[in-house]
């Protein structure tokens, strides 16, 4: 299996339950892993732990939480 930011790990995960991917929810805490997310089609929402997105990141068509 290949590592994120290749969407693979989505792809089986959607699959394996069935699931349309636009109707699929990504929470996600690291660039590779909303990039992974964000390749699919799902909605993507980006936890930040300990790094906030950059700019570049934050470009992306994504929801941050900033609570």
């Amino acid at each position: 299996m290949r590592g994120k930011p290749d969407p693979e790990i989505y792809l089986k995960a959607a699959s394996s339950l069935s699931s349309d991917l636009s109707k699929c929810l990504a929470l996600e805490n690291s660039a590779n892993g909303v990039k992974s997310a964000i390749a699919t089609g799902m909605t993507v929402v980006q936890i930040p732990d300990v790094v906030f997105p950059d700019e570049k990141l934050l470009k992306l068509d994504h929801i941050v939480d900033q609570a």
